[in-house]
């Protein structure tokens, strides 16, 4: 199809992206993230593999992982899409990266114009696209920007993983929120959809 003309999801994108940047950069993905993200930022957990090839492909936590990334087997071929192993914290970090104009503490990780352009609903400037509803039921339709569905109603900015992670972000209101399930897409989302309002309250007092 012509570019810009219809929303198709998927992952091997992502795949495509990293062998991108590993060209351009003359770097692996695990110098780029630990360079980009992980020394600036102080992730210390931040790591990727490719959990789908060693325990399955099926979208159900795998039990056999654990939260250990030890029980994972090195990879040179590590999934962008779906690969990411984190704790909670260190990913609370990132979120207030995105919060903090790109920076993380005095070093700028991403650019203002890098996050806008992530942040922006791509496909309902370019060509009024529809994304369908991922972690929220919204009346006003889901649109999508690099990497995160936005909820069109209330603005919010989100991207669930495969076992139920759901994070989210409100850029207007200035916080970001973090939900960790072992469990599967499809129960974090159902979770999210009946805290997000509750949250966005709590933090408010709207």
């Amino acid at each position: 199809i012509e570019p810009d003309t219809e929303f198709r999801y998927g992952g091997a994108q992502w795949t495509v992206a990293g062998a991108v940047a590993e060209a351009v950069s003359g770097m692996t993905w695990e110098e780029l993230v630990d360079e980009i993200y992980a020394e600036p930022c102080g992730l210390e957990s931040l790591g990727f593999n490719n959990l789908f090839a060693q325990m399955g492909s099926g979208f159900d936590y795998p039990a056999e992982f654990g939260g250990d990334p030890s029980t994972l087997a090195a990879s040179d071929n590590p999934n962008p899409e779906g690969g990411a192993y984190i704790t909670a914290a260190d990913y609370g970090r990132l979120l207030l990266m995105h919060l903090q104009g790109g920076m993380c503490g005095d070093t700028a990780v991403l650019s203002p114009a890098a996050l806008d352009t992530m942040h922006a609903d791509r496909i309902g400037s370019a060509y009024d696209g529809q994304a369908g509803a991922v972690s929220t039921a919204a009346e006003g339709g889901t649109g999508y920007g690099m990497g995160w569905w936005v909820d069109r109603e209330t603005g919010r900015i989100s991207d669930g993983g495969a076992y139920g992670s759901v994070p989210w972000l409100d850029l207007d209101d200035g916080y970001g929120a973090y939900l960790v399930i072992e469990a599967d897409s499809g129960t974090g989302s159902e979770l999210a959809a009946l805290i997000e309002d509750v949250v966005h309250a709590a933090i408010t007092g709207a």
